[in-house]
């Protein structure tokens, strides 16, 4: 659905890449730092376990640059996987620094947008 997105409204940006590929060989080989990195990973209506372990999160903070903004689109249709949310927040938190959960509800199904903003990550203390 991103991909769909970025077609429709951006595709005379310049400078702007849309790489469409699996998300954990990608992190695991490609070398390149992303000033945007958007994780939108979905079997169907799942999302895999595999990716939410200390190893995909380290392989992510290596592909993200002192200013990239990350997020990760998650959904949370029970409290298993709310669960599941709130523990994947804190180990992004550990690995890449403050993060931020914002919330929505559309047809029923409750969304979960988990961001790391780069600058506030490295902003000095004491400021926004």
């Amino acid at each position: 659905m991103v991909a769909e997105l970025y077609k429709k409204y951006f595709k005379s940006y310049p400078g702007l890449d849309l790489l469409v590929e699996d998300a954990g060989k990608f992190v695991m080989r490609d070398t390149g730092v992303y000033d945007l990195i958007v994780v939108d990973i979905f079997e169907d209506s799942t999302m895999p376990q595999k990716f939410e372990g200390p190893e995909f999160i380290s392989a992510l903070k290596k592909r993200m640059k002192d200013n990239t903004l990350l997020t990760w689109n998650r959904i949370e249709p029970d409290e298993q996987v709310k669960n599941r949310n709130i523990k994947l927040k804190m180990q992004i938190e550990d690995e890449l620094g403050p993060a931020s959960a914002f919330y929505t509800e559309v047809n029923g199904m409750r969304n979960c947008v988990l961001m790391v903003d780069g600058m506030k990550r490295n902003a000095p203390l004491g400021f926004p």
